[in-house]
Parts: structure tokens; sequence; C-alpha cells
């Protein structure tokens, strides 16, 4: 009987530092610097920078995209910072680091700013070239072109001419850092004479002379979608010619479905 006793005292002690064993593994898987607690604050954290860098990201798009409808070509940093001061959840936009004394202070030619979301605690800075530029100061490394918004134009009207005839053009800059362009279709309305189509790249050589090649030049519209290599080139114009004379009214060229990424 007194052995009975003393294989369940042994029993219950041995249960009893199996089970301290295995509360001091969850504590120290909980709790050590690598635990579940600090790696949950870590992943919420990184949501939460993630899902404010795509709220910015949004805000640039979209100040792009509005500056194209309206006139045709990119926005300027200085005409960025303007549209983000009047956005509601924006905190600030300066043009140093960690100065939110003022709702907005930039200057006419500012190289970067830095701008805080109201919801978020990160500062971002964007560069003049209209990209993230840091995240609370620690530098963004893009490891390729593809990380610029896309430029998506619905509809780019080229050129609109009284009694046909003539030529028209429109301009889009800025393209160091993307590398593909399409076109959706070319379209005319009103015309009986012949209609040259352009796409003209602009370019430096290696003496730093600013060259120009045709990237697409044909006479006929087309609905089919068409991709093209811009890498080489900074700026690109679109361009209509029309041979057409002595027609009534006006006289429309559009490139439609246009996207630069």
């Amino acid at each position: 009987m007194k052995k009975q006793k003393a294989i369940t005292l042994i029993s219950l002690v041995i249960t009893i530092i199996v089970l301290i064993i295995l509360a001091s593994v969850a504590i120290y898987l909980s709790l050590s610097n690598n635990g579940i607690f600090v790696r949950s604050k870590q992943a919420k954290e990184a949501t939460n920078k993630q899902t404010a860098t795509e709220i910015i990201n949004l805000k640039i798009t979209n100040c792009q995209m509005n500056k194209y409808v309206e006139e045709q070509k990119m926005p300027t940093l200085k005409e960025l910072s303007i549209s983000l001061k009047d956005d509601s959840e924006i905190e600030y936009v300066t043009e140093k680091s960690q100065i939110a004394s003022t709702k907005y202070e930039v200057g006419e030619n500012p190289n970067s700013i830095y701008t805080k979301l109201e919801k978020y605690p990160y500062e971002f800075e964007i560069n003049s070239s209209l990209q993230l530029a840091s995240i609370d100061g620690n530098k963004l490394v893009t490891s390729n072109n593809n990380t610029l918004p896309k430029i998506c134009i619905e509809q780019y009207r080229v050129v609109l001419l009284a009694e046909c005839g003539g030529e028209g053009e429109n301009l889009i800059d800025k393209l160091e850092n993307y590398n593909t362009l399409t076109v959706g279709s070319r379209t005319r309305n009103r015309v009986s004479g012949t209609t040259y189509w352009r796409i003209i790249g602009y370019y430096e050589d290696s003496e730093g002379k600013t060259k120009t090649e045709n990237i697409l030049n044909t006479t006929s519209p087309s609905n089919v979608i068409e991709t093209f290599n811009i890498e080489k080139y900074k700026k690109i114009m679109f361009k209509v010619v029309c041979t057409a004379t002595g027609g009534s009214g006006w006289c429309s060229y559009y490139f439609k479905n246009i996207e630069i990424f």
C-alpha cells in the first residue's frame, strides 16, 4: 500500500514538472522577442504601413490621372503638394521632414516633399519624379521600373482641325522610368484624305544630343492593341498629319485606351 502511494506521488511530481516545463515554453513562445505577441504586433504594424503606403500611392496616381484628363500632361511636384494639401485625409505637407506645425509649407520648386496621413503615424517622402522615396526616413529601394504607377488615358485627342487638312500633336514627357506603351485604337471621323498617324520618341545619343525616331508611322486607323518599347525615350509625341482639303466642319483624330508602364 505504501509502495502504491509512493508511485502515485512520484507520478504527480513528474506531472507537475512537465506542466511547469510546458508552461515555461508557452510563456517563452508568447513573450520572447520572437514570440507570438511580438510577431503579431509586427504583422499588424507591417499591414498598417502597407495600407498607408497604398493610400499615398493612390493619391499620387489620382493626381496624375486628373492632370492628364484636364491638360494631357504630368503634374509637377508642386501641383501634387497642392492636391495633397486640399485632401482631408492629409495631416500636413512640407518640404522638411517631421515639421507639422503648419498644414502646408512648400516652395515653388521643391525637390521633395514630406506628408503624413491623419490616421497613420508614418511620414512619407515623395521625390520630384512623384515616387515614394522614404518612409519615416528609411529609403525605399525599387528593384524595377514597374513600381511606378501606370499612366492610363482613355482618350487622347491629338488634333481638331477646321475644314480638314493640316497637322496637330500632343506631347507626354517625364518618361525616363517607363518601359512600355500600349495603344488600343486609332480613330478619325469626317475625313476623306490620307491620314498619317505617328508616335515619335525623343532620346539622347552618346554625345548628349536630343534625337528623334518614329515609334509608329502608319496611314490607317486601327482597333488592334499595339505595344511598343519606350524604355530609351524621355518623351513621346502623338502626331497626326491629314492631306485632305476643302472639307466642311471639323475633323477629329484620337488615340484611345493608352497605357504607359
